[in-house]
């Protein structure tokens, strides 16, 4: 089955299709060089209206997006009008992806989301701040077209007046929320819902490049969790899916305070976490998305194409993985991409994945590529993590 993969990056949804016996093609920002060889791979540089006309001159059985096509939900729609979309339509991201909306099916159900306030109403302009009674604490301003922590920064707050400047007409403005940011992953059919993990998330670490808020990798599964936490986590699954119509695979980004566990966002696609649980456990979560889509859809899935799980060939209990970011502008050498193609595996996974192509310019803060390290505890990965990006970037920069 020839599955058609868009979105800001692909790569990681292709090589899970690929484990799943799917034959994926793709169109991303990168086109990233590890995966020449393995699938068809085209770079758009108009993302993301680029997207419909090469997926209308692509022979596929469906299509499925990845991350940051969710914040396009009239794309989504005209795309899916041309080819059988494999996940959530228009409708349902326009309402899942409302905090509004969002907050009331959780309020509604007894379940915490943070206050948030959307004043793009009430902005008379932008030569004029915004001023709003709020209560004191700590606040975030968020993007409604963000993605992995793009788009969010701190806010400064005067009293209980919250004085924000600056353009605000796609933006809200939501209490933070201290404690671990986590990301719960999920498949729903038509007849069922399944937590298939919960994984830790890094946000903003100095250590990767990344921007303050930003997300910059994932790690689990998470152990240790409170008792009651992972049934609560189940919960909000199920209210989810019962309120929006979530099909396939779908994240949720939680803080976990204690025992109390907060939803912050729905991703309803295949998500970042999601090749850290098939490296820990052989899930094969494109294998499951595929085949809830098509019963949520009322078609036979293929009987013998995909099983529930693949042979993983780890042996340690818990992965990682990390998005490098540059720290300065850098145009990336020949030297760089064969010796990073060429770095070895790690218990028969690729320790760097996102490979940029040799003569690729990145700029600051952009990211580079990604790195994945595994062992018996949280603390043993983010350590195998850490090294492996001060290697990294002894290679990177080396030139410059």
């Amino acid at each position: 089955m020839r599955i058609a993969l868009v979105g800001a990056s692909v790569r990681s949804a292709a090589q899970s299709a690929l484990r799943a016996g799917y034959q994926p093609v793709g169109a991303d920002l990168f086109a990233d060089s590890d995966l020449e060889g393995k699938n068809r791979l085209v770079r758009i540089t108009d993302y993301p209206a680029g997207l419909a006309s090469w997926l209308a001159q692509t022979p596929c059985a469906g299509w499925i997006y990845t991350g940051g096509l969710e914040n396009y939900p009239n794309q989504v729609a005209a795309m899916a009008a041309e080819c059988p979309l494999l996940g959530c339509g228009d409708n349902v991201l326009q309402a899942v992806r409302s905090p509004q909306r969002l907050a009331a099916a959780l309020e509604g159900a007894g379940l915490r989301f943070p206050e948030t306030v959307v004043y793009a109403d009430v902005l008379s302009s932008k030569a004029n701040p915004c001023s709003l009674q709020m209560a004191p604490g700590r606040w975030l301003q968020k993007t409604y077209r963000g993605s992995g922590g793009s788009g969010v920064s701190s806010l400064a707050l005067a009293g209980v007046q919250l004085e924000a400047d600056g353009p605000m007409e796609d933006s809200y403005v939501q209490q933070y929320i201290e404690g671990r940011s986590c990301s719960a992953l999920y498949v729903a059919a038509a007849d069922r819902l399944e937590l298939l993990g919960i994984t830790g998330q890094l946000v903003g670490e100095l250590w990767t490049g990344a921007a303050p808020y930003q997300y910059c990798g994932s790690i689990g599964p998470w152990p240790g969790l409170p008792a009651g936490v992972n049934e609560e986590v189940e919960r909000i699954g199920a209210v989810l899916v019962k309120a929006f119509g979530l099909v396939g695979l779908f994240g949720v980004d939680l803080i976990i305070a204690g025992s109390q566990v907060w939803t912050l966002e729905v991703n309803p696609r295949y998500t970042a976490s999601v090749e850290i649980l098939e490296r820990a456990s052989g899930l094969q979560a494109m294998g499951q998305h595929v085949r809830a889509c098509q019963q949520h859809r009322d078609q036979q899935a293929e009987a013998n194409r995909s099983a529930s799980s693949f042979q993983s060939a780890s042996t340690s209990p818990y992965h990682g993985k990390v998005i490098l970011f540059a720290r300065q502008d850098v145009t990336i050498q020949q030297e760089f991409t064969q010796w990073a193609l060429g770095t070895k595996s790690q218990e028969g996974f690729p320790q760097l994945a996102d490979i940029p192509r040799s003569g690729t310019a990145i700029r600051e803060r952009q990211p580079v590529l990604t790195l994945f390290a595994a062992g018996e505890s949280i603390d043993e990965v983010e350590g195998g993590l850490r090294q492996l990006v001060t290697g990294v970037e002894q290679n990177l920069y080396k030139r410059i």
